[in-house]
């Protein structure tokens, strides 16, 4: 089971902030507590976004609970935090030295004198607040796993998700499946600070900052397909005109994955089945439009949530490999092909020989 992963909201400028988070860490990293919860703050974490309600966001998105300082002061800061975290139905605990409204001390409310951190005594309190909230929430937590609602982002069209910051902070994994690769070649994407660039663009810019592990796979629609005919009419293209464009952007990003640009393990492979899904998966996070049948899906309704959510792993992950399973490949990095298991490469070339003899014997 993976760990909670456990915000820390805070004030950065108080005396004590910085012991606040040490005794958060020391107490998740005890015996009974190793490996359940990973704690994280924002001093830690890269800003990538511009705008502070994008940070906020980017932290939550990745939170599955939240310790917060809401002692002395107020900070509005920290309390925009809170009412994200509680929007998006993250569970809160709060710390104060005084009671809190009710619609803030929410159910897992502690009060502690954080402004004494520095005194052995006020410590030891905290912690062992801090040790009976971590066993509440957990337990309310693992009751609220048979709910059926979760919460998502949702977009107006795929246009609007900052697709740069989720490449940028995807540490293992990203994932595309769509019809083609137009909206990877060409669509002019905004980025952080810079003028607009587009998704391959981006690819190559942040793929070589990735640790040797990092995994590109791209699944697009076969541009010979049956099904490639039936999404042009649907959208009402010319069905040659649709192929050939297809086949264009699928080569652009071929002559990229197998380029001295693409420093991590990459493929490409084509599906021939009518397309259901158009989801790029960024580790565990997932962003999925609406496939219509007269519209291109970049322009539909887009969502973006965890693949932790329930039913998401079924949904989604379960299609994309399906899929990739049964896909051939149209090309691999020199680093998938290097760490390829030989008994592949020996299927490849009894393929090729079973392929050879059989043209032979049509020539004969």
């Amino acid at each position: 089971m993976k760990p909670l992963r456990t915000f820390i909201i805070h004030p950065f400028k108080t005396s004590y902030a910085e012991r606040f988070r040490e005794l958060i860490v020391e107490v998740c990293s005890e015996a009974r507590f190793e490996g359940g919860f990973y704690p994280f703050h924002a001093a830690d974490e890269p800003n990538i976004e511009p705008r502070l309600h994008d940070r906020i966001n980017s932290y939550l998105r990745d939170a599955d609970l939240c310790i917060a300082d809401l002692a002395g002061t107020r900070n509005e800061n920290a309390l925009l935090e809170v009412g994200a975290a509680y929007a998006l139905g993250i569970p809160v605990i709060p710390f104060s030295d005084r009671p809190l409204p009710a619609d803030i001390q929410g159910q897992l409310y502690a009060e502690a004198e954080l402004a004494r951190l520095a005194d052995a005594d006020a410590q030891s309190n905290f912690k062992r607040l801090l040790r009976s909230r971590l066993v509440e929430a957990r337990g309310r937590m693992r009751a609220s796993k048979n709910s059926t609602r979760f919460y998502s982002h949702a977009f107006v069209d795929r246009g609007a998700v900052d697709f740069h910051s989720l490449v940028a902070r995807s540490e293992t994994r990203i994932s595309l499946l769509t019809t083609n690769l137009n909206y990877i070649v060409n669509e002019e994407l905004a980025t952080m600070g810079e003028e607009s660039r587009a998704f391959l663009d981006i690819l190559e810019a942040e793929l070589p900052k990735k640790k040797s592990r990092f995994e590109l796979r791209l699944l697009a629609l076969d541009p010979d397909s049956n099904f490639t005919n039936e999404r042009a009419i649907s959208l009402g293209r010319n069905r040659q005109v649709f192929r050939e464009q297809m086949r264009e952007d699928l080569n652009i990003v071929r002559d990229f994955v197998v380029s001295d640009e693409c420093p991590v393990s990459a493929e490409i492979r084509v599906y021939d089945e009518y397309p259901l899904q158009m989801t790029f998966f960024f580790d565990d996070m997932l962003v999925s439009s609406v496939v219509a049948a007269a519209r291109s899906s970049r322009l539909c309704v887009t969502y973006m949530h965890s693949l932790r959510e329930m039913g998401a792993q079924e949904s989604y992950e379960r299609h994309f490999e399906h899929l990739w399973g049964q896909a051939p490949s149209y090309a691999a990095s020199q680093s998938t092909k290097t760490h390829q298991p030989k008994r592949k490469k020996r299927a490849r070339a009894r393929r090729a020989r079973v392929e050879a003899s059989g043209d032979k014997a049509q020539n004969q």
